[in-house]
């Protein structure tokens, strides 16, 4: 029992199979000699073996693009679905404090894979994906390091809870990142 979804696509798969284009190709050529036969014409030869082949490529042609433009659709939808689960997990759930937090952890964690996430993340932010982690990692720390409630917390502690594995990858960051290191950061901002 074959049940039809989308009728354009089963149209398309029929147009793809090869006996449909020999059955259509037959088809032509019993027409051709049928109306050979009533209008011996040359114009009407023509006609026959040259109009109706491209008429018919360039509906193919453009039934093709309008399912490419479909799917190219869907997909964008996909990527909006992508970005909101990516969006609350790390604004809601704070996924980014993890240390070992990879990108097929994350792409997991909000139900997609890699390549869509890397997709959205390249496409989208216009950054890779350990600059885009860094980047919400970078921005907790500065939050971390202005609050009184951690004045007397260490660089390295700060790091720590803002999902840095070493002081020295925190630093390197923060500064790539910020233009300060984070002790320049703490202090130019007055927070010490």
């Amino acid at each position: 029992m074959v049940i039809v979804v989308n009728k354009s696509k089963s149209i398309i798969s029929l147009v793809k199979q090869p006996i449909f284009l020999f059955i259509t190709l037959y088809f032509l050529f019993i027409l051709s000699c049928f109306l050979n036969y009533i209008f011996p014409s040359f114009v009407f030869k023509i006609f026959i073996f040259i109009y109706l082949p491209v008429s018919a490529f360039t509906l193919f042609k453009t039934i093709n693009k309008n399912n490419i433009l479909q799917s190219s659709n869907e997909f964008s939808t996909s990527l909006l679905i992508i970005d909101d689960n990516l969006v609350k997990a790390l604004n809601d759930n704070l996924v980014f404090l993890n240390p070992d937090l990879n990108i097929k952890q994350l792409a997991r964690d909000i139900g997609t894979n890699e390549k869509y996430l890397s997709q959205l993340i390249n496409k989208k932010y216009k950054t890779s994906y350990s600059n885009f982690i860094n980047e919400f990692r970078v921005n907790y720390a500065k939050k971390l390091l202005l609050d009184v409630e951690y004045e007397n917390y260490t660089l390295q502690t700060i790091g720590s809870m803002s999902g840095f594995k070493s002081k020295s990858s925190f630093n390197l960051t923060f500064k790539k990142i910020s233009g300060f290191t984070p002790r320049d950061f703490k202090l130019r901002k007055g927070a010490v």
